[in-house]
């Protein structure tokens, strides 16, 4: 075999490596926060807090703003915020104030029943304030008589926070209506 092929062998490896770090760390890597029961571990004290609140519905749209207080460490998140699309159909999804155009930021309205938020910032570049909005969703309200329930998906696979580090943030949750 060739010096050339060698080479080029050894920069497809490294390349197929690098994008299934990537890929583990953006879907979570497997890893939770949870203790396991008789571990011994304690849990520990939330990094942040992490709340949805749900304005009263307007001309046919209620509006969601996903927030967070005393992040001095928060870096990155994956969050789903979930809705009945019986209820409801998301219309608008974009970043917030506390979330800037430094950030890779990423959200959809193709998913049935919850809207992906999340955004990273890159090295170097630490989120620009403590406290505020870090997403806004719209949604269409298609059944008037009930009432709208939103709700952040707490599985551990799905809402993931990081510090630059890449270590792990424990969230503390909070739902306002």
């Amino acid at each position: 075999m060739k010096n050339s092929e060698i080479a080029l062998r050894r920069f497809a490896a490294a390349v197929s490596v690098a994008g299934l770090l990537f890929w583990m760390i953006a879907c979570g890597g497997g890893s939770s926060t949870e203790t396991v029961p008789g571990s011994g571990d304690t849990p520990k004290a939330p990094a942040f807090n992490l709340e949805l609140t749900q304005a009263p519905v307007a001309n046919g749209i209620v509006t969601a703003r996903l927030a967070v207080t005393d992040a001095t460490e928060l870096y990155q998140l994956s969050a789903r915020i979930s809705y009945d699309p019986a209820q409801l159909h998301p219309v608008d999804s974009r970043r917030g104030g506390l979330v800037n155009e430094d950030a890779t930021f990423f959200t959809t309205l193709k998913a049935g029943g919850y809207v992906p938020v999340a955004f990273t910032y890159h090295e170097g570049q630490p989120l620009p304030g403590a406290s505020g909005n870090l997403a806004v969703i719209e949604f269409a309200v298609l059944d008037a008589a009930a009432a709208p329930q939103l709700g952040i998906v707490t599985d551990p696979e799905f809402l993931i926070a990081r510090s630059a580090s890449g270590a792990d943030l424990e969230i503390g949750l909070g739902v306002a209506r």
